[in-house]
């Protein structure tokens, strides 16, 4: 799989925005088949604080064109249905500070 690293990508600038390890993580979630990249998404949910996770997640969606892993945060038209997958909860506290960073992050 080839990945753009010039200034123009947006893939390139998502990407340069993660820690190295976090990096490898989420190419490895990009290209893993359905079933395979679940389980590491939910693995990297458990392991990355909020804001981390929010700059992996807009990777994730910038690589995985076409995906159903994860929908989007603020859709221009209604979701009738739900075509994503689910993944593992957080609890309430991760979940209100993953709130806050989307909403801060999208002002």
């Amino acid at each position: 799989m080839f990945f753009p690293f010039d200034e123009k990508s947006n893939i390139g600038s998502e990407l340069r925005r993660l820690k190295i390890s976090t990096r490898n993580k989420v190419r490895a979630i990009s290209s893993a088949n359905d079933k395979e990249s679940v389980g590491l998404m939910n693995n990297l949910r458990k392991k990355c604080n909020v804001t981390e996770l929010y700059q992996a997640e807009k990777a994730v969606k910038a690589l995985s064109v076409g995906s159903k892993l994860l929908p989007e945060l603020f859709p221009k038209e209604p979701q009738f249905r739900e075509d994503f997958i689910r993944l593992d909860e957080f609890d309430l506290n991760k979940k209100l500070s993953y709130m806050d960073n989307v909403i801060k992050s999208n002002k």
